[in-house]
């Protein structure tokens, strides 16, 4: 899910997106970067894609303390 704000004040604009409930948001027109992760946010989806991100949400962490 993305968004988009329009403001004659950026920092508004910036503070404004940056409570938004979506993945994206495009502030003023800006170009679209395609290359961050993306996907679903909240009840809307679930996982990433593309970056780091992506893999992460499919891993299982675990700890091992005295292990060695």
């Amino acid at each position: 899910m993305s968004g988009a704000v329009w403001s004659r004040d950026k920092e508004r604009a910036t503070e404004f997106a940056s409570g938004m409930k979506t993945d994206q948001v495009i502030i003023k027109g800006a170009a679209q970067n395609l290359a961050p992760p993306f996907g679903g946010f909240g009840d809307s989806g679930f996982g990433r894609e593309n970056g780091r991100f992506c893999i992460e949400d499919l891993l299982t962490f675990q700890s091992l303390h005295g292990a060695s």
